[in-house]
């Protein structure tokens, strides 16, 4: 199905009224009304500083629904590690089972960190037809006793 343009953040905006809901994408022509959206190329790790120099210094939920590429998803938990606040939720999306040991290994090694993580398989996806997973984090205490730093 084809959502217009800026659909989820009009859906998060209806969720959760009065928050701040910036987007990121590729095609620098993205506007949605009420929102900012960050140029972001995911796999010119440099482009961040686009939402670093202009964005909030914190954001409580960051999702990547980008690319679906293995690198372009490490670049965006990169930054997304060093920006999600205290009680926040990183989430990747559409994780597929040929990349499944690279996040097996970000698990890992954030055993011994201070955030806590798990990779959830997920329903076949419409993209792909077939099963995915979400691969989510957060330093939340919450995602402490969720996780246990585990994956399934």
């Amino acid at each position: 199905t084809n959502y217009p343009v800026g659909a989820s953040l009009k859906a998060f905006n209806e969720f959760s009224p009065g928050s701040i809901i910036d987007g990121a994408d590729i095609d620098k022509t993205i506007s949605v009304d009420g929102h900012r959206i960050f140029y972001v190329d995911q796999t010119k790790p440099e482009t961040f500083a686009n939402i670093i120099d202009n964005g909030e210094l914190e954001y409580d939920l960051i999702i990547d629904d980008g690319m679906h590429s293995p690198d372009s998803q490490l670049f965006t938990l990169d930054y997304a590690l060093k920006h999600i606040s205290s009680e926040g939720y990183i989430i990747i999306e559409d994780i597929f089972e040929n990349s499944l040991v690279i996040w097996q290994i970000v698990s890992h090694l954030l055993l011994e960190s201070k955030y806590y993580c798990n990779l959830i398989k997920t329903f076949p996806t419409r993209m792909k037809g077939r099963p995915a997973y979400v691969f989510i984090c957060t330093r939340n205490e919450i995602g402490k006793h969720l996780f246990q730093n585990r994956y399934n």
